[in-house]
């Protein structure tokens, strides 16, 4: 918990757009 992985970037639990990452978990 505490972010979503979706296509690459990764958002905050309200939704809000943190920042591309390569991968996730």
């Amino acid at each position: 918990t505490g972010c979503e992985w979706e296509y690459g970037n990764v958002y905050a639990e309200d939704g809000t757009e943190l920042g591309w990452w390569e991968g996730g978990t």
